[in-house]
């Protein structure tokens, strides 16, 4: 196989079309090389990936169609020491389908949080709102040609919408390793990159630009830009979320919940009967703060002076050593 692939500037119309190897294209456009051609120059990286994509397909869909498409995107211009790496590449989930089948999809997106779609003409619309205007757009997926089938499908015109190539990281990985095309998750495993919650499209497309950045390092010469080299290879080595934002959102809503639950509950315990000291001598604030205000509010009824905030004291302390 050749090891070194055309990328003049014909090679960018061919690359539109047909998917090809393009590690050269993958290492000159994250290289920033001024020998590269302009048609990869300042590019954004769109990692897609749709999953039931035969839904895709037709021109809508409907609410029972379940079908989930994935987007990732890494923009050069971001590639600098002042963007940390967590934020170097940014996720996103878009689910069709049933309520349940969406809040399924929504707990497993581990990168972001899940948009539901009513049809594909809404799906084109969210995706282009995600990608940076007036760009050079180099497309990455795994089994690359489906992708950019539904991706035509629901309307994208690869010339007005910029999109200058077409790349997989498993035929990358055919170059560049000792690898036969299989399985999106042995390409992952050969990697080393950890995976967790597969089948969530937008978690699939991450992990697609975390392996496209792992092997454009490969056999690579670094020494140009070696902070931004270092930045993109942390992007790619970044810790696995442990839960998904829907998931912590929730839990912190449930532990809310409760901890309101239980200051009601409290409140109303204070308000039937004071806490008996612990030693004697400390006092449940909240019981007197309840007696005090009882005590007031009787006095004003009589149209006399509330009583002294030591005769309330007094009266706790008789009631609880009674």
């Amino acid at each position: 196989m050749d090891s070194s692939p055309d990328i003049s500037e014909s090679a960018c119309q061919i690359a539109k079309w047909k998917p090809i190897v393009g590690l050269s294209i993958l290492q000159n456009a994250l290289s920033f090389s001024p020998e590269s051609p302009s048609c990869y120059a300042d590019a954004v990286f769109v990692s897609i990936h749709f999953f039931n994509n035969t839904h895709y397909r037709r021109k809508r869909t409907s609410v029972t169609d379940n079908a989930q498409a994935g987007l990732a995107i890494l923009d050069t211009r971001h590639v600098s020491p002042e963007t940390p790496a967590e934020k170097l590449v940014s996720a996103y989930n878009f689910v069709a389908g049933s309520e349940t089948y969406f809040w399924k999809a929504k707990s497993r997106f581990l990168f972001g949080k899940t948009t539901v779609l009513n049809d594909t003409q809404e799906l084109r619309q969210h995706i282009q709102d995600c990608i940076p205007k007036d760009r050079n757009i180099i497309i990455v997926g795994h089994g690359i040609g489906y992708q950019k089938t539904c991706l035509t499908k629901i309307g994208f015109d690869f010339e007005s919408d910029g999109i200058v190539a077409c790349l997989d990281p498993s035929r990358i990985a055919e170059q560049v390793l000792e690898y036969k095309a299989g399985p999106f998750k042995r390409l992952l495993e050969t990697l080393n990159i950890p995976i967790s919650k597969l089948r969530a499209a937008g978690n699939d497309a991450h992990y697609i630009m975390q392996a496209v950045l792992i092997l454009a390092s490969i056999d690579c010469d670094k020494t140009e830009h070696p902070e931004k080299w270092h930045l993109l290879m942390s992007a790619a080595r970044l810790p696995l979320p442990t839960e998904s934002p829907f998931e912590a959102e929730t839990l912190a809503e449930f532990e809310a919940a409760i901890a309101e639950k239980k200051k009601r509950n409290r409140q109303l315990q204070c308000a039937r009967e004071p806490t008996p000291p612990i030693d004697g001598e400390e006092y449940d604030m909240c019981a007197v703060g309840e007696v005090q205000k009882t005590v007031e509010k009787s006095a004003e009824s009589e149209n006399s002076e509330p009583e002294k905030p030591s005769l309330v004291f007094g009266w706790i302390r008789t009631m609880v050593h009674r």
